[in-house]
């Protein structure tokens, strides 16, 4: 009986650990709805509210190269809305990296768009 409450004791200590785990900090949530923000911005071709979310010192990668601000908003940024407002992103996961005052989400999302027949990117943004 005492080996059975110690076993399951212990398995919903692993399973509430690892509900606790999955669940975004208060600074990661901030991230993700700055990313959220972002991405509405780019697919609006709303460039000041893109300007307005990116600090100075951002660097963007973009096709192989590390854009700043500038360089991202003068071009990558009206082909990037392009492209994403004739898609339908569906996220699929969200793994933030918080270091100092760096961020990091690797890309966790799947595009799709019909043409013809369906066609699906992945990970992008």
């Amino acid at each position: 009986m005492f080996t059975r409450i110690s076993l399951t004791a212990a398995l919903l200590f692993i399973i509430g650990t690892s509900i606790s785990v999955s669940q975004p900090s208060a600074s990661e949530k901030s991230v993700i709805k700055t990313l959220d923000a972002f991405h509405r911005a780019i697919i609006d071709n709303d460039s000041q509210t893109a300007q307005n979310l990116l600090s100075e010192s951002v660097r963007i990668l973009e096709g192989g190269n590390i854009e700043t601000k500038e360089e991202y908003l003068s071009h990558h940024f009206h082909s990037d809305g392009k492209f994403l407002s004739a898609m339908k992103r569906e996220v699929e996961a969200r793994n933030v990296t918080i270091k100092g005052n760096t961020a990091a989400i690797p890309p966790g999302s799947q595009l799709t768009r019909e043409l013809g027949a369906p066609t699906a990117i992945e990970n992008w943004i």
